[in-house]
């Protein structure tokens, strides 16, 4: 199980939600502008700080692209 702040998740989805976002570029966090910057301007993002609503949006969209891609 991995946690996003205080709820416990399954690792599988968890994972999914990785794959998903590394195929795409981050662009789902982009677009929610999730992301925040550190000193030299560089984006960062962490799956763990996302809020569960948000989570689930994830993991919906991805079993999407994921299902989109057998076609």
């Amino acid at each position: 199980m991995k946690t996003l702040k205080d709820i416990k998740v399954s690792d599988h989805l968890f994972y999914l939600v990785l794959a998903y976002l590394d195929e795409t570029g981050c662009e789902p966090i982009y677009k929610r502008h999730l992301e925040t910057y550190n000193e030299n301007g560089r984006p960062m993002f962490s799956l763990r700080t996302v809020p569960y609503d948000v989570f689930i949006e994830l993991v919906d969209e991805a079993v999407i692209y994921f299902k989109n891609q057998n076609n």
